[in-house]
């Protein structure tokens, strides 16, 4: 092998190796329903769950004996929620979330014992985690005036400084699905009679995944034990769905404005036009019989057939990992 190859896969190798060595510390939780154990979760714990099974964890309605001895009892947890899309249920879920991240199994945690980031996640997302840990790491130093794009290539401080600063502020993290700020529901009002309601906000769509600092969650969750609310009770006062209520009690009331980030991504934007797929923190997909939204496979270096992989997110992870065995021709 020639010096040139050998300086490039060196190369390689020291960029992965940044990526992989980033000192955040992360807890991703999935929403997730009885319904879709058998599909749409075997496809992220044959993908992206792979690279970060320690740190996931699963939201779900219904118990499940087989799908708990693949991810560990530990990383299964049965809600009480309901298992229907409405408001009630997703919040729910995203509450046992919250909860979850902050006191474990029900004991409560130190600040040394809380990962630096929590993270959601729905059940058709793919997480690319080295991206996403190079995303949240590069916020360091960043402050809550406004909204920023922070890209991943940024350079920061040392891997262990970013982390420990990044937990110590008040971070919320995504990408909004609406180019404009919204105002505050009428419910607003008798809510939070305190807050203006001509006020404006703008929320991370939940579809694209959402990030959290410790800061920001501890905050978040004195905000509503001061107030005698779980999330349930404060999406049922603003009349909206779990997203778009952490992105009021944030912007409108904490007043922790969204960082949006261009490397997160939900079926509710054009995939296709996605030039970078693989390096996106996370991308999304919709395969319904009228209407399909994924990346664009001539971005990709490896493709499955689309019989095979409807989505394209296993040939996302095909182009990431090429050796893997089941995506070999």
């Amino acid at each position: 092998m020639g010096a040139l190859n050998l300086f490039i896969l060196a190369l390689i190798a020291f960029g992965l190796q940044l990526r992989f060595c980033s000192g955040v510390s992360l807890f991703i939780g999935v929403k997730t329903s009885a319904k879709n154990h058998q599909s749409r979760l075997q496809l992220l714990l044959k993908t992206w769950v792979t690279e970060a099974s320690a740190e996931t964890y699963f939201f779900t309605d219904g118990a499940d004996g087989e799908l708990q001895s693949q991810v560990g009892e530990e990383h299964l947890i049965v809600t009480g929620c309901g298992g229907t899309h409405l408001r009630a249920d997703l919040c729910c879920k995203t509450w046992s979330i919250l909860q979850r991240y902050l006191h474990g199994g029900g004991a409560e945690a130190t600040a040394t014992d809380v990962a630096d980031w929590l993270c959601l996640a729905d059940d058709d997302t793919y997480v690319n985690v080295p991206i996403l840990r190079e995303v949240l790491s590069n916020l360091t130093g960043s402050s809550n005036d406004g909204a920023h794009n922070t890209p991943a290539g940024q350079a920061r401080t040392t891997a262990s400084d970013a982390a420990g600063a990044a937990a110590r502020k008040e971070f919320y993290v995504g990408k909004p699905s609406l180019a404009r700020r919204l105002k505050v529901p009428p419910l607003f009002s008798r809510a939070y009679s305190d807050i203006d309601v001509d006020t404006e906000y703008i929320f991370a769509t939940g579809g694209a995944g959402v990030c959290m600092s410790r800061a920001a969650v501890q905050r978040l969750n004195a905000h509503m034990v001061g107030r005698g609310k779980t999330l349930v009770q404060v999406c049922g006062d603003l009349g909206c769905p779990d997203d778009m209520s952490l992105g009021i009690v944030f912007e409108a009331v904490l007043h922790i404005k969204l960082h949006v980030s261009g490397h997160l991504h939900s079926h509710l934007e054009s995939l296709r036009a996605v030039r970078e797929p693989l390096e996106q923190a996370t991308l999304s997909y919709v395969t319904g019989p009228r209407y399909v939204n994924t990346v664009d496979a001539g971005r990709l270096s490896k493709v499955l057939p689309v019989a095979e992989d409807p989505t394209r997110l296993l040939s996302v992870h095909c182009s990431r990992f090429p050796t893997i065995a089941w995506c070999a021709p």
